[in-house]
C-alpha cells in the first residue's frame, strides 16, 4: 500500500493505491492526507484479519444478489424456494 500526493486543478489530493489479497490494484482518492493514512490502516486490518471487501461487490444489485443466492441451491423444494423468492421481493422492491 501506498499513498501518492497529487496536484489537480482543486489543489492537492492523496491516492491511496492497494492490492487485495487476489493481487488485484484499487485507488482510492482523498482530500486529506489524514482521511488517506486513516483508510490504509482500515484496508490493512481488514486484509489482516480476513475481513477485507472487495470493492467491486457494491456494484452489484439487492435483486441480483438474491437471484444469486436463490439459483445457488438447485436441490431447494418448490414450496421452500417460492417462499425465499417472495421474502426476496419484498425487500428489493
Amino acid at each position: 500500500m501506498s499513498i501518492h500526493p497529487c496536484r489537480t486543478a482543486r489543489g492537492r489530493v492523496y491516492d491511496v493505491r492497494y492490492r487485495g489479497p487476489d493481487g488485484r490494484q484499487f485507488s482510492r482518492t482523498f482530500l486529506t492526507k489524514r482521511d488517506a493514512l486513516e483508510f490504509e490502516a482500515q484496508q490493512r486490518s481488514a486484509k489482516s484479519h480476513g475481513t477485507w471487501i472487495d470493492p467491486r461487490g457494491s456494484k452489484i444489485t439487492m435483486r441480483e444478489l438474491g437471484q444469486e443466492w436463490l439459483d445457488s441451491n438447485p436441490a431447494k423444494r418448490d414450496s421452500i424456494w417460492a417462499r425465499d423468492e417472495s421474502a426476496l421481493t419484498a425487500i428489493s422492491v
